[in-house]
């Protein structure tokens, strides 16, 4: 039925953060970005991107930092970019 395919495909967050589809909002500055990350063992990856200016920052590593330092790092590049 219609009902539950849009129950199927309602996203839940459990921090409260917009999501949809596998993607994250993220305000930087007055900037409106998505994201995304993942990790598998000795892997990670995160995606950046600000639409409306055409930004997007992508990084991929099998040196196997913590998907947090990635994260930090992308969000720091997408700023920089941002800002100048």
């Amino acid at each position: 039925s219609q009902q539950r395919l849009t129950e199927m495909q309602t996203t839940r967050w459990e921090k409260q953060q917009p999501m949809g589809i596998g993607w994250k909002t993220l305000e930087i500055g007055d900037s409106q970005c998505v994201y995304h990350g993942g990790a598998d063992p000795g892997y990670v990856s995160y995606l950046i991107a600000e639409p409306k200016q055409r930004l997007g920052v992508v990084l991929m590593t099998n040196a196997a930092p913590s998907p947090e330092r990635i994260e930090a790092l992308g969000n720091d590049i997408m700023l920089e970019l941002l800002t100048t």
